[in-house]
């Protein structure tokens, strides 16, 4: 697979992407935490980051169905490198607006919105069927193995230089990004339009339409979708808030708080080498179930963790369990949905699943901030949530023998 410089080239700006991401999402909250020392600007900020997935996605899956996915990725690395370093001029040369930041928080978020379904929707044009599940494992090694670097990288950085001046890093990722993208090469498209054509307001709710009556012919993908907004309120809950909680409770430093979010990302690794080798063994229903126990179990950890090592263990099992449902999902949609179709799906099933997402972390941090034992609290809405989805996939298609397994 990695003979192919396209694929290569795609997972580079994976890789680059996903370092300066997670500069980003450390830097934030903790420049958010240093000038409001408030977890519910924390929250909201968090919040605002996935709400336009939630307005904006399935809008952003269409168009990518429809225009070039190349040119998509170009002018999403342009635009989040322009809004990144907009940030980074406010926050040095500025006085500090919070609702400023919102703001660029907010179209960072949307950005991304469009360009997550461009990229998912290019991997099956750039990787073989047969090659696509040791792709997207290949992909999760990576990001997990970034995960791992980046935030004890940022743990150092944050000893010897100011949240604000991190920025550059990621200001210089999404630009070496930008050049992997332009000497991409992405096979011909079918169905592509102009972009004057896709604005047309009845052209998108038809594809809208035809996108959800596509979800809907599968029932793993369906099922899963709905049930996955009960795991994305349980865990957003906790890690939309997980820099105040490692903070305020746990009272780590800052070179800890990175180590612990990096150190977490074993599990997936683990995940992300394991699944891929025994993934089309397995119904993928029943695997999606067994993976939510395992997310569960991690979060049950959670409830009961006092010290930077019992959270961690909760931590890594937890992500064990999510990455293998991430590397099931993406790889049957990408084999079980035709191509027109696919970029719609994955937008519309995430952002179905993501409903939660700006408003769970928010929930989160309006309890930490008005509540003695607002922690305690949002750990057991946490296992809760969690619990009621996995009885209910128990009773549903997910775990009938009908389904088909992934080949």
């Amino acid at each position: 697979m990695f003979k192919n410089i396209n694929s290569t080239l795609l997972l580079a700006s994976f890789s680059i992407t996903t370092i300066a991401d997670w500069v980003l999402k450390l830097a934030i909250p903790l420049i958010i935490y240093s000038k409001t020392k408030s977890s519910l600007f924390m929250s909201i900020a968090y919040g605002i980051e996935f709400l336009p997935y939630v307005i904006m996605m399935p809008i952003g899956g269409v168009i990518s169905d429809l225009l070039k996915k190349k040119n998509i990725l170009i002018v999403g690395d342009i635009a989040a490198l322009v809004l990144t370093i907009i940030l980074f001029i406010h926050i040095i040369y500025f006085q500090f607006n919070i609702y400023f930041i919102f703001f660029i928080i907010f179209l960072i978020g949307f950005v991304s919105a469009i360009y997550h379904p461009a990229f998912q929707g290019s991997i099956p044009l750039i990787v073989s069927k047969n090659q696509l599940a040791h792709f997207n494992g290949h992909m999760h090694v990576i990001q997990n193995s970034l995960t791992l670097v980046a935030p004890a990288l940022a743990g150092f950085l944050f000893i010897v230089m100011d949240e604000s001046e991190i920025l550059i890093i990621t200001i210089i990722g999404f630009f070496i990004s930008l050049i992997f993208i332009l000497k991409m090469n992405i096979r011909a498209e079918e169905h592509v339009k102009k972009f004057k054509e896709i604005f047309n307001i009845s052209l998108i709710i038809n594809e809208l339409k035809s996108g959800i009556k596509e979800m809907h012919k599968n029932p793993i993908i369906s099922w899963a979708t709905y049930l996955f907004v009960f795991q994305v309120f349980g865990g957003q809950i906790i890690v939309g808030n997980i820099v105040f909680i490692l903070i305020e409770h746990l009272q780590l430093s800052k070179p800890d708080i990175a180590y612990i979010l990096a150190l977490s990302s074993i599990g997936s690794i683990v995940a992300a080498f394991v699944v891929p080798k025994f993934l089309d063994k397995f119904h993928p229903g029943r695997f999606i179930v067994v993976s939510s126990f395992i997310v569960l179990t991690g979060f049950i950890i959670l409830m009961f963790s006092n010290s930077f090592f019992s959270f961690l263990i909760g931590r890594i099992i937890s992500s064990i369990g999510e990455t293998s449902i991430i590397i099931c999902m993406f790889t049957y949609r990408q084999k079980a949905i035709p191509q027109t179709h696919l970029s719609r799906v994955i937008s519309i099933a995430r952002t179905i699943s993501w409903i939660p997402m700006p408003i769970a972390p928010i929930i989160g941090g309006y309890l930490l901030n008005n509540f003695n034992d607002g922690y305690s609290i949002i750990l057991y809405i946490s296992v809760s949530s969690y619990l009621l989805c996995c009885i209910i996939m128990l009773f549903t298609p997910l775990t009938k023998k009908s389904i088909t397994k992934i080949s």
